[in-house]
């Protein structure tokens, strides 16, 4: 439920961020499935006030180009879901979007379990030379609430490896 609130307060600022993507993931509530359908209603709710926003500033996306960049992360639960064979297309979007040619920071939230973004730190640290890992980890800013599967003590690990 806390996640849903906070997609739907992230909605109401999409005019003022670049929100280059949205993964869902388990957590503690739930273990084992993934809801992207949960993310696909939010996002549907949004599209139908999104012309009301966008009364009163500019900028507010479509749903559709939101819905685009929705992702499934691990359908595992916490480090079950870290190692070789198991990026997600959540993962895959974070390595993606930390590879562009962009000098900007990748500011990721997590909410939910902390998984998808360990397998993308764990890619990165095995497909990577060590300076190229580096260089790619010191563009995240990770706002997270670790608690919610226990892969959020090896998002440290992982990057302090990269330090």
């Amino acid at each position: 439920m806390t996640a849903s609130r906070s997609l739907v307060r992230l909605l109401l600022y999409a005019n003022q961020i670049d929100i280059e993507g949205l993964v869902a993931t388990t957590s503690t509530h739930p273990k084992s499935r993934i809801a992207p359908e949960s993310m696909h209603a939010i996002i549907d709710a949004y599209g139908r006030v999104q012309p009301n926003l966008l009364k009163h500033e500019t900028g507010f996306p479509k749903a559709e180009s939101l819905k685009a960049v929705v992702r499934s992360g691990s359908k595992f639960y916490g480090m079950q879901g870290i190692g070789d064979g198991k990026d997600s297309p959540g993962s895959d979007a974070i390595v993606k979007a930390l590879d562009k040619n962009d000098p900007r920071p990748l500011w990721v939230s997590v909410w939910g379990g902390a998984n998808t973004l360990a397998q993308a730190l764990y890619r990165i640290s095995h497909d990577r030379t060590p300076e190229h890992a580096a260089r790619l980890v010191s563009k995240l800013r990770v706002y997270t609430i670790p608690d919610q599967d226990d892969s959020g003590t090896d998002i440290f690990r992982l990057q302090v490896i990269f330090i």
